[in-house]
């Protein structure tokens, strides 16, 4: 059983992994321009770091949905 709190929890992960995901989506195309490596180069590191720390959070993100799913289910 899942307590009052990670009921909730478990309800906004769609929501939340949805922004996650919008936001690496954003940062890959902003990267995938090659104008930006000519005009924003400076930025390109921190672009980078972001989209890693992204990908980081997404993979979390899923890690704990699924927990919480077979934990509901079970």
């Amino acid at each position: 059983r899942l307590s009052f709190n990670e009921k909730r929890e478990l309800d906004g992960f769609p929501e939340k992994i949805e922004t996650l995901e919008s936001k690496k989506e954003a940062l890959e195309t902003i990267l995938a321009d090659p104008s930006t490596y000519r005009e924003r180069a400076d930025e390109v590191p921190a672009l980078n770091e972001s989209l890693q720390v992204l990908d980081q959070e997404i993979e979390t993100a899923y890690s704990r949905w699924e927990t919480l799913m077979s934990r509901s289910e079970g």
